[in-house]
């Protein structure tokens, strides 16, 4: 845990590390991490925190005083910084509420931060390459069908319609 508190670089929080956090509110977060909860994660990191009040303005919150990048996982994403309003992220299916795509999701992120990109632009970026993925690979299988490592085979496909 001391470790955690001096890394130098970027790090994606996510699952047992954002359980621990709300546990542990007064843990100092790497100023350069994102988190990314889901909205029963974000609610138990709002309750540790004591912060209350409407989603945007506890999440902004939270984001503000921990001086993070706080991505609210959902259908749309909210990706809320320091001193910027709120992004809202629309892209996704349903079928990719399932287990394993935030999983999918952390890995993008952490992938694209260790290629030296900003936090908030790794999350926008990882965001929208996971939804895309998703979207592809739903329109090919369903999103009925759709399982996590689905969007893992189909980012190739997302990258080449991104860039």
């Amino acid at each position: 845990l001391k470790a955690l508190s001096s890394i130098p670089c970027p790090v994606v929080l996510d699952a047992d590390a954002l359980y621990f956090l709300s546990q542990h509110p007064s843990f100092p977060i790497p100023k350069k991490a994102v988190l990314t909860p889901h909205k029963g994660e974000l609610k138990r990191l709002l309750e540790g925190h004591k912060l209350e009040g409407s989603f945007f303005t506890t999440a902004q919150a939270l984001a503000e005083k921990t001086q993070t990048t706080l991505l609210v996982k959902g259908a749309p994403n909210f990706l809320f910084t320091t001193n910027n309003l709120p992004y809202i992220l629309p892209c996704g299916n349903p079928g990719m509420a399932t287990a394993g795509s935030g999983d999918v999701l952390s890995g993008i992120i952490a992938s694209l931060l260790a290629q030296k990109m900003g936090a908030v632009e790794a999350t926008l970026v990882g965001c929208f390459l996971h939804g895309l993925a998703g979207d592809i690979a739903a329109e090919e299988k369903t999103p009925y069908c759709l399982i996590a490592s689905d969007i893992i085979e189909y980012l190739p496909k997302a990258f080449r319609r991104l860039f």
